[in-house]
């Protein structure tokens, strides 16, 4: 199944069997062949929408055709007290993350970001997390950015370094243990790479 954000809102998109889990949810049935950006938007009609389909893979191919498609790659960076680390940019707190660059792998594009917009640079790779979708306006088109995440600790203990000409304000590390702040004021599809990076730092212990 793949989730699909616009703001707050999300599109699960996925084959019959995949959202039976579900249940009182909207429901539409696969994209017309003559969808539009605006179509697509107009199914955002509440936070759990569904899309029915029995390929999503094609399905994406067509929202790719639709959208403007963007990659990009980000991380989650726990250090040995456990804590998380967090931008804050534009008035709400998100992850480090960014645009691949040519001939870019996703890993390396998520370490750069990160060291570019915090100052990070000691990162250990701890495996790919997932990977999320969202849509966002840009000048007259419509964005469709993939971001890969990767799970990342660090034993780095130096002064953090927002970047400011990224818009940048603050970079801040927060404990597993009391996320309220950065969750409380954050983007849905961050709230879910959040989430699975929690399961995933449970594993480990």
């Amino acid at each position: 199944m793949i989730t699909l954000h616009y703001n707050q809102l999300a599109l699960h998109i996925g084959n019959p069997k995949e959202l039976s889990s579900f249940s009182g949810n909207q429901i539409y049935e696969g994209i017309p062949s003559d969808a539009t950006p605006a179509s697509i938007l107009s199914l955002f009609s509440n936070p759990a929408s569904l899309l029915r389909t029995e390929n999503s893979s094609d399905l994406l191919g067509t929202l790719k055709v639709l959208f403007l498609p963007l990659q990009a790659a980000g991380g989650v960076v726990v250090d040995p007290a456990n804590n998380l680390l967090f931008i804050h940019r534009f008035g709400k707190w998100d992850l480090p993350k960014g645009k691949m660059e040519n001939d870019e792998e996703p890993l390396e594009t998520a370490v750069r970001e990160i060291q570019e917009e915090t100052g990070v640079c000691d990162l250990k790779n701890q495996g790919k997390l997932s990977t999320s979708w969202h849509i966002y306006p840009l000048g007259d088109s419509w964005v469709l950015k993939e971001t890969h995440w990767f799970l990342f600790s660090s034993g780095q203990h130096n002064t953090l370094k927002p970047q400011t000409e990224e818009s940048i304000d603050q970079a801040k590390w927060f404990a597993v243990a009391d996320l309220t702040e950065p969750l409380a004021n954050t983007y849905e599809n961050i709230r879910m790479v959040i989430q699975q990076a929690l399961v995933r730092l449970a594993s480990f212990h």
